[in-house]
């Protein structure tokens, strides 16, 4: 009820703090801080600024980097300080937001919140072999514009901007 502002950090578009205590800030590129020691001053364990990202999403050790530059980079994240790049999803003219994987990781679900409305705003990439993810599906919405997008079991959950919240199968 009376909150007290103890620090600050880098700006950032999207945030995420993984259970093991690592804080992961996206836009402008990746950046990895330790909070496990002082979180008031965590350190920095991870820079990289080759892409612009946006939103990234942890999934089982997996860092997805959705940028509008390079795609989505999918890295290995068992080792905050030393991320290796597993393979990318292509760019494809399509703006990656942010996105989530199927419950058994071999797809990946990417949203374009700047998709018109001739485009398709959701694509569906087989990313079984990480190294070679390919597009398997996609999804047009002309009356409305996309935003995030979470799956849980067989169903996306999904928000938009005038369309409220849908749920697909």
């Amino acid at each position: 009820t009376n909150p007290t502002q103890v620090g600050t950090f880098p700006g950032a578009h999207n945030i995420t703090i993984s259970e093991d205590g690592y804080m992961y800030l996206s836009s402008p590129g990746v950046r990895i801080f330790n909070l496990n020691l002082d979180p008031l001053n965590p350190e920095l364990v991870f820079s990289d600024n080759q892409c612009d990202g946006h939103d990234i999403s942890i999934i089982d050790n997996r860092l997805f980097d959705f940028s509008d530059n390079c795609g989505t980079r999918i890295f290995d994240v068992s080792q905050p300080d030393t991320l290796v790049v597993l393979g990318v999803v292509p760019p494809s003219g399509i703006f990656h937001h942010s996105g989530w994987t199927s419950e058994n990781g071999n797809h990946l679900f990417v949203c374009d919140e700047l998709a018109s409305s001739s485009e398709n705003d959701i694509t569906v990439w087989d990313i079984s072999d990480v190294q070679n993810p390919f597009l398997v599906d996609s999804f047009l919405d002309p009356a409305s514009y996309v935003h995030n997008l979470y799956v849980l079991g067989d169903y996306a959950f999904v928000s938009y901007y005038r369309a409220g919240f849908r749920v697909f199968d």
